[in-house]
């Protein structure tokens, strides 16, 4: 990405790896006037000059982590990039559509577009107030939001709003956020009342989403039989949904014939939990054995192995 001089050129760091500033900046570290973390700031007073670091601690180490946002000044035009790998933001000039109040703290928001997208602009929007804005550059957008959160009046939802280059603004209200602790991208809305470091949003189609290391659908088999005070034996059916759908859950026995339908409706974007008594269509008890478990949407299918013990 170009970086323009004597001026502060925002930049997201989307790395997996941490890295020193000194490591994270080597190609340019001769060319720099400063570079602004949260935390952390590396200047120097003019080109060619010692560098300074300000530091909140002596003992406090400054290094970049995955979700990170920096500010660089440079003293000359430079062409810079992480690595090939890596993901960069635009550089931010000044708004004439969007204005908002600048704070202290920010939560990093790093928004995926649709390929060949003619939007130029973003910006975040939380009770009909604009919290932050980006430019677009290679169809990504990084966004500083200035979120504030009062148990008082409770969570806000986060609604998006895309500048075309014709100049129309299209609202985005739901959208793809990237799950960590499943995996996946879920479509939902984000409330500020969940305080989060750093979001992964993306509004591209389902399953074409570059952040996600995968958007399919999870199937998880609980092979722990366990037993009831009835003396029943059940074993635990979950799956996780990018997004609210119809979904079917079935079980089939070794010689694939349909036994059981443990679901079949709307299931929620997220964890869904079953249980399987081991009881068949016709509420007559199976013995035990190796069964298939199988859920079909209208995108994709997919089947997993259960062990069932009496």
């Amino acid at each position: 990405m170009l970086l323009y001089p004597n001026q502060e050129n925002w930049v997201g760091y989307f790395l997996q790896e941490s890295s020193t500033p000194e490591k994270a900046f080597e190609s340019i570290w001769d060319n720099f006037l400063m570079i602004k973390h949260q935390n952390w700031v590396y200047f120097r007073l003019k080109p060619g000059c010692k560098i300074f670091k300000s530091l909140p601690t002596k003992a406090y180490n400054p290094g970049l982590n995955y979700g990170d946002m920096v500010s660089i000044y440079p003293d000359a035009e430079l062409d810079f990039a992480w690595s090939s790998d890596g993901k960069n933001t635009g550089i931010p000039k000044k708004s004439e559509t969007y204005s908002y109040e600048v704070k202290a703290d920010y939560t990093p928001i790093y928004l995926e577009l649709k390929p060949d997208t003619d939007i130029t602009e973003v910006a975040v929007f939380c009770d009909s107030l604009c919290k932050g804005r980006s430019l677009v550059q290679d169809g990504s957008a990084m966004i500083r939001a200035y979120l504030t959160f009062s148990f008082r009046e409770g969570g806000k939802n986060l609604m998006f709003e895309l500048l075309h280059k014709n100049g129309e603004r299209e609202v985005v209200s739901q959208y793809y956020v990237y799950e960590k602790s499943v995996k996946t991208m879920l479509k939902r809305t984000i409330n500020t009342e969940e305080q989060r470091n750093l979001y992964c949003i993306s509004l591209r189609e389902r399953g074409n989403s570059k952040i996600a290391p995968g958007q399919k659908i999870e199937l998880n088999i609980n092979t722990t039989n366990k037993k009831t005070e009835s003396d029943i034996i059940t074993v635990q059916v979950e799956f996780i949904l990018p997004e609210t759908e119809d979904a079917k859950v079935e079980i089939f026995n070794i010689k694939g014939q349909k036994i059981k339908t443990l679901f079949d409706g709307v299931a929620h974007s997220g964890k869904n939990l079953l249980v399987w008594n081991g009881i068949d269509d016709v509420n007559q008890a199976v013995g035990s054995g190796i069964y298939f478990s199988r859920i079909t949407t209208a995108h994709e299918e997919t089947s997993k192995k259960l062990m069932l013990l009496k």
